[in-house]
């Protein structure tokens, strides 16, 4: 390690408050996604865990990579840096599908469509044989909009001012007020679909560039009147328990399409600005920050592990998790939880490393 890393890892600020905010809408994410174990009591908004995600990728990328880029990283190899970062985990949930379709554990398809599917799907782009954009990995759509908007950032950094992006964050408002008029839900649920799937790119237009504002602004020092950077655990956790508690809200037929927008326009991007002078220490600081790191691997396998699980007990065992929820679900989340620990151990963290080596 050179003296300049040294300086750099000293320097470097770790967020552990955004790393539990992270953990938490993963987890509240995989129990929207496996409700078959869980029964008929659903977490209907953890679906805009998706914008908190976006959000939480704009604040990061500006603090790891805003410098280095206008000091000279070229965005090809930032690309690939992303793409290292999320390949591993996002491959191997898209393997699981193929494996439960090809054992004829779970739903099968013909050689040919599936081959189809997995081509795309090996290069993080949408399918064509359902209605979801990702057949083989449904929560993934997010990722491909993720990668669009890491890599357009770092090309085009040096003419991200407030202005523009301000400009882009106004488009991506029209883009997601349209997709919600014309969903079929009124609810902001939109880019997982292949008709939805367009839609996307307004909310990661939105979440994702509000997040490198949200970044700059902490940066600058700029902060709301009585908000001051302080350590202990109190805030944290009660910032923490205001997500989980908005993710897990039901709000009326009525109500639910201008909560989406309150809460992905102006809730959301408060929550997270104000995250970042709220640390924790100790104890909560190490829980959050094991829940921040097992996040993306929770994200990335939950939904083709679960339903390889449910099938395999069907078909092979006549066992239905129908019968047994919700405690087959809190199995499924804690066994869920320790293998996602496992692999970041043994598989994806290893893996990054290896690759990482030849881009630094």
């Amino acid at each position: 390690m050179t003296q300049q890393d040294k300086d750099s890892h000293k320097t470097k600020r770790f967020f552990y408050t955004l790393d539990g905010i992270r953990g938490l809408a993963a987890i509240l994410v995989a129990i929207f996604h496996t409700q078959p174990f869980f029964g008929s009591e659903r977490f209907e908004e953890s679906y805009l865990a998706v914008d908190i995600f976006f959000l939480l990728s704009g604040v990061v990328i500006a603090n790891a990579y805003e410098q280095r880029l206008l000091s000279g990283l070229e965005t090809w190899r930032f690309a690939l840096m992303r793409v290292v970062r999320i390949y591993p985990l996002y491959v191997l949930g898209c393997m699981i599908t193929v494996l439960s379709m090809e054992s004829g554990i779970g739903e099968s398809t013909d050689a040919k469509t599936l081959l189809s599917s997995l081509a795309l799907a090996l290069f993080i782009l949408p399918g064509t044989i359902s209605e979801h954009a990702f057949p083989l990995n449904g929560p993934s759509w997010s990722l491909f909009f993720e990668i669009l908007a890491n890599i357009f950032y770092a090309g085009f950094v040096r003419f991200l001012n407030v202005r523009n992006l301000i400009r882009i964050m106004c488009v991506s408002v029209l883009g997601i007020i349209l997709g919600l008029y014309l969903g079929h839900t009124h609810g902001i649920d939109f880019g997982w679909t292949l008709k939805g799937w367009p839609f996307g790119i307004f909310r990661v237009g939105y979440s994702f560039f509000a997040g490198v504002l949200i970044y700059r602004s902490f940066k600058a020092g700029a902060c709301p009147v009585n908000i001051h950077c302080s350590q202990g655990s109190f805030m944290p956790i009660t910032i923490v328990a205001l997500v989980g508690f908005l993710l897990t809200s039901s709000p009326s037929a009525t109500l639910h399409p201008y909560f989406d927008l309150l809460m992905v326009l102006i809730i959301f991007p408060a929550i997270i600005y104000a995250a970042l002078f709220f640390e924790p220490v100790g104890i909560i600081a190490s829980v959050f920050q094991f829940f921040g790191t097992i996040s993306y691997a929770v994200y990335a396998i939950h939904s083709p592990l679960a339903y390889l699980i449910r099938d395999y007990l069907k078909n092979s065992c006549g066992i239905l998790v129908d019968d047994y929820r919700p405690w087959s679900g809190f199995v499924l989340t804690l066994s869920l939880i320790i293998a996602c620990w496992l692999l970041d151990k043994i598989y994806d963290t290893p893996v990054r490393r290896f690759f990482m080596s030849y881009l630094k």
